[in-house]
């Protein structure tokens, strides 16, 4: 059994009402049962510490929002350097409180959480990913066997959805590249290829 918290309760209910109470922007509460868990243990402040982690991304719209991401993990990162001193747990605590409210605040989604059970479940229970055409190139077998070379690595392959958005300066000129080695043919740059003279004697440049 798992001793009682700071105060006498279950950490294991203190530590869900933390997580539904960031769910419902109710940042008072989750702040409670954070401090709670913090002023109890090293391992309740440890174990407060990872349900953070986990909530981010089931609870918030990280994919929309990334910069909740690092913003909660350098907050973290902050609170292990100075939890051990006794001295720093005001400031442990204040830390808290700010990935508290940037959480509580959050634009909110259960897709994280949903997205791995409904696509995740089924491959470790034994159905694999159906593979489609377009993965077979030229750097598969399967694709060298169907003949299939640089165009249809342009076109199929390197295919964007949605699309780059800005124009690929460097596209036509790195395929021109690719293009001759794959035909062994010169470079399109081997006219400003610069041959240095040899000499016999190379110039010493490690000092004594």
């Amino acid at each position: 059994m798992m001793p009682r918290t700071l105060n006498k309760l279950k950490p294991l209910a203190v530590l869900s009402c933390l997580q539904k109470a960031i769910r419902r922007n109710e940042e008072r509460l989750a702040m409670e049962c954070a401090v709670e868990l913090m002023s109890s243990s090293k391992n309740y402040f440890s174990m407060t510490m990872n349900r953070v982690r986990i909530i981010l991304h089931e609870d918030l719209d990280c994919v929309n929002h990334p910069h909740l991401i690092s913003g909660v993990e350098l907050t973290l990162q902050q609170i292990e350097g100075i939890r051990h001193d006794p001295a720093k747990a005001s400031k442990c605590r204040m830390l808290m409180g700010t990935i508290i409210r940037m959480m509580s605040r959050a634009p909110k989604s259960r897709e994280g959480d949903h997205f791995h059970v409904a696509v995740g479940r089924p491959v470790i229970n034994g159905v694999p990913p159906e593979l489609p055409e377009w993965v077979f190139d030229k750097h598969t077998q399967e694709g060298k066997r169907q003949g299939r070379g640089l165009q249809h690595f342009r076109e199929s392959s390197c295919m964007l959805i949605p699309p780059q958005s800005t124009k690929d300066d460097y596209e036509d000129e790195a395929f021109a590249i690719w293009g001759a080695e794959e035909k062994n043919e010169p470079m399109p740059f081997a006219d400003r290829i610069v041959e240095h003279p040899k000499y016999e004697d190379e110039l010493d440049l490690v000092e004594d």
